[in-house]
């Protein structure tokens, strides 16, 4: 069976802009704290720069991977739902000996992840935003851990298992918080001032979740990443004016 012209299309069924949302939700990477604890346990820069381009190649052979898979599943099972059918090709399609592996492997994928996550977030807990007498506490490190889970079940259940509305829901939130700020500060060549930060964030966070309610959404057609992201660099302006950026010092890698 033939795939419809839109599994063809660059676009698919979606328009530019919501295209380009999504765009702007990957770049989110720059945003994650993931990304940067690994940056900085890298031996020196280039050995980090390596990892970078490395792991980009990788990236984008997974991607290619999954989706023409996916493709592939649509064509052969057209009736299964979506979120099911890559998953259920595959058991299809592969051996006994090999379903095993492929099993293995997700469940690897989701627990190393969910390893990772909950780690890192109850370490930012426990050392970025605890009060300075409890830093470096391991009860702190434990709280922070099963906090985040909790939190993370919650809204697990918030979604009805959609990970593509989770995906676009926190992504665009934290993109349109982080990623204008971050950016301004790879780019400039002095330090913005914390408070500026706070405001930008704030600013790209509020005006995300308040378009994302809003009817004028609907009206205007324009998606919510657009308008926080907006936002959160009138949140620069704004708090370069009230404090002025830092000129940085020279470090050498």
């Amino acid at each position: 069976m033939s795939l419809p012209d839109s599994y063809y299309h660059p676009l698919g069924t979606s328009s530019l802009g919501e295209t380009l949302a999504w765009g702007f939700i990957a770049l989110g990477t720059l945003v994650d704290p993931n990304f940067y604890q690994r940056c900085f346990a890298a031996k020196d820069f280039s050995v980090a720069k390596r990892g970078i381009l490395i792991s980009t190649v990788i990236w984008i052979l997974f991607d290619l991977c999954l989706t023409f898979g996916a493709m592939y599943a649509k064509a052969i099972m057209p009736d299964v739902p979506p979120s099911e059918g890559y998953f259920l090709y595959a058991l299809t399609l592969l051996p006994n000996g090999l379903k095993g592996f492929f099993l293995a492997g997700i469940c690897a994928t989701i627990l190393s992840t969910l390893d990772s996550y909950l780690f890192l977030a109850g370490s930012t807990i426990a050392y970025d935003l605890s009060p300075k007498k409890y830093k470096e506490s391991p009860l702190v490190l434990r709280l922070g851990i099963i906090s985040v889970g909790i939190v993370a079940v919650i809204l697990s259940f918030s979604f009805d298992g959609n990970i593509k509305a989770v995906w676009k829901t926190l992504g665009s939130i934290s993109s349109s918080a982080l990623l204008a700020p971050i950016v301004y500060g790879h780019l400039s060549k002095k330090k913005i001032h914390d408070w500026t930060f706070i405001i930008s964030a704030s600013f790209g966070a509020l005006a995300t979740l308040i378009w994302r309610l809003s009817p004028a959404k609907e009206n205007f057609g324009l998606d919510e990443i657009y308008i926080g992201v907006l936002s959160s660099l009138v949140g620069i302006l704004l708090g370069n004016s009230l404090h002025k950026p830092v000129k940085l010092t020279k470090t050498r890698h």
